[in-house]
């Protein structure tokens, strides 16, 4: 059922638009062509009639989906003037830090990958643990739960929707306890409004957009926020 839905979500993704060709006839059929029949009183139309049943219909509906678009891609824009450069206010050296979700696969990253030599985060389904990802000497890798983080610094993540289909996915790396804050990034998403089912992937957009240098860059930047800001102490 799940792969069916995600095949059924990229081919709307693609062909989404498609839609819009019955909704076309519909509004031709059901409210254009018999509103022109009215104004006309009731009599026979001719080929004329029809051109501009037709043409009041595509403006009908282009209308009402350009409206349903339009919002959310201006708060879109606002959210990405905002939001989408990342600002690193310092860089520091720590053995390790608290992160607000992390998967296993993803604590060995920092540890094998970046050099920390731990990290923490809230059990994925225990509310109040919290575990302490690390290697032994002999190179082992452990989960440890403990009372609390260790303290000091943190990676905060978020999601926040501020409307018209606007997500922003952020991330805070800040002091723990005291919450002074060292950088920010984050990424805006706009899935393209209560009728994007007609406009498929045409009508969402994303920034960062990587399809820039700076785009490509600032959006690294946001993904490896963490060892951007938060540096593993140096070998040896």
């Amino acid at each position: 059922m799940g792969e069916f839905a995600i095949g059924l979500g990229m081919l709307l993704a693609v062909f989404g638009p498609l839609l819009l060709l019955p909704v076309t006839w519909a509004v031709y059929r059901w409210v254009a062509r018999p509103a022109l029949r009215s104004l006309r009183g009731g009599g026979a139309s001719g080929g004329g009639d029809r051109w501009l049943a037709a043409a009041i219909s595509v403006l009908l509906v282009a209308g009402v989906v350009a409206g349903s678009w339009f919002p959310g891609h201006l708060e879109f824009r606002r959210q990405c003037a905002l939001h989408a450069t990342p600002v690193i206010h310092e860089v520091t050296r720590v053995d390790g830090f608290h992160r607000s979700r992390l998967y296993p696969h993803e604590a060995r990253r920092f540890l094998d990958d970046f050099g920390f030599a731990y990290v923490e985060a809230p059990h994925l389904h225990r509310a109040g643990v919290t575990l302490r990802y690390s290697r032994t000497p002999q190179g082992e890798f452990t989960e440890q739960e403990v009372p609390a983080p260790r303290g000091g610094y943190a990676v905060t993540e978020t999601l926040s929707r501020p409307g018209h289909g606007v997500q922003i996915i952020g991330k805070r790396v800040h002091t723990l306890p005291g919450d002074r804050e060292l950088a920010r990034a984050a990424v805006v998403v706009f899935e393209g409004g209560p009728l994007a089912i007609f406009l498929g992937a045409y009508a969402m957009a994303s920034c960062p957009d990587i399809r820039s240098a700076e785009g490509s860059r600032d959006f690294r930047t946001y993904y490896d926020l963490e060892r951007v800001v938060l540096r593993a102490p140096a070998a040896g």
